[in-house]
C-alpha cells in the first residue's frame, strides 16, 4: 500500500512537472516565452544556472568536449563574454543563440538557433566545424560590451564584434549608407580626448551581420583611457557627453 502511494506520488511530481520548452509558446512565431511564466524568479533563476553550468564542458585550455569525444577551441571573448549573467531579453526568447557557417553547396551563410550555448558548441564540435572551419557563435538578440581583459589590445583593422563575442573584420556596406553619431577623438591642443559628432559610413560583420549602428560596436572600439586618482581624493567628477543612441 505505501509502495502505491509512493509510485503515485512519483508519477504525479513528474506530471506536474514544466519542461523549459513548454515556458514558451507566445509572439506570432511562438518563441517568445508565456506571459504567466515571465515575471517569475524561480523560472528566471532555473534558466540563469542552466546557462552557469556550460563552463562545465570546457577545459583549461579552452576546448569543448563534445559527448561524442569532439572539441572545439571556444574563443577567448565568447568565454569571458558568457561568464556574465543572463538579462531578461536573453530569457524571454527560447532560442537567444545561433551557429553560422558557409554552406559549402550555396556558398550562403546558414544559421542554426539553440537555447543554450553550450547546444551550440555541440553543433559546431561536431558538425559545423567539418564543413566550415570559421562555423561560430552569435548571441542573437543582446550583445556583449568588450570585456576589460581585452580593451585596447585588438589589433587594427579587426573590430570587437558584440554579437560574436570576438574581434571580426568589418567591411563597408554597398550601396554606402550614412549616419551620425558621436566619436572620441584626440585633441592636440587640449591633450585629451573629445567627443565629436562625425558622419560614419555604415560598416557591417562579415559573418553575423551587425553593424556600427550599434551602441555597443561604437564604444566598444572607442580609444580607452585610464584615470589617475591623486591620493586622498574622495569624489572624482565624472565625464559627461551627449546621450549616444
Amino acid at each position: 500500500m505505501n509502495m502505491s502511494k509512493t509510485k503515485r506520488s512519483v508519477r504525479s511530481v513528474r506530471e506536474a512537472a514544466v519542461r523549459i520548452s513548454d515556458l514558451y509558446g507566445e509572439g506570432s512565431t511562438g518563441r517568445l516565452m508565456q506571459g504567466k511564466w515571465g515575471e517569475s524568479k524561480k523560472v528566471q533563476g532555473l534558466i540563469r544556472e542552466r546557462h552557469r553550468r556550460y563552463g562545465k564542458y570546457i577545459d583549461a585550455d579552452g576546448y569543448f568536449n563534445a559527448s561524442n569525444g569532439d572539441t572545439w577551441k571556444v574563443p577567448y571573448g565568447v568565454r569571458l563574454c558568457l561568464r556574465r549573467s543572463l538579462v531578461s531579453g536573453q530569457i524571454t526568447v527560447q532560442y537567444p543563440w545561433a551557429v553560422t557557417w558557409k554552406s559549402p553547396r550555396t556558398g550562403k551563410r546558414a544559421r542554426k538557433h539553440f537555447a543554450t550555448p553550450y547546444g551550440a558548441f555541440d553543433f559546431i564540435a561536431t558538425t559545423a566545424q567539418y564543413v566550415d572551419s570559421r562555423a561560430a557563435i552569435i548571441s542573437r538578440g543582446v550583445g556583449y560590451d568588450i570585456p576589460a581583459r581585452l580593451r585596447g589590445i585588438i589589433p587594427h583593422p579587426w573590430k570587437w564584434c558584440p554579437r560574436c563575442m570576438t574581434a571580426r573584420r568589418f567591411k563597408v556596406v554597398y550601396p554606402e549608407q550614412h549616419f551620425y553619431a558621436l566619436r572620441k577623438e584626440w585633441n592636440s591642443e587640449k591633450q585629451r580626448y573629445d567627443w565629436n559628432e562625425r558622419k560614419l559610413r555604415i560598416l557591417q560583420c562579415e559573418l553575423c551581420g551587425c553593424t556600427n549602428r550599434d551602441s555597443k560596436m561604437r564604444r566598444s572600439n572607442q580609444p580607452f583611457e585610464v584615470r589617475r586618482i591623486k591620493q586622498g581624493v574622495r569624489r572624482v567628477r565624472k565625464h559627461r557627453r551627449k546621450y549616444d543612441g
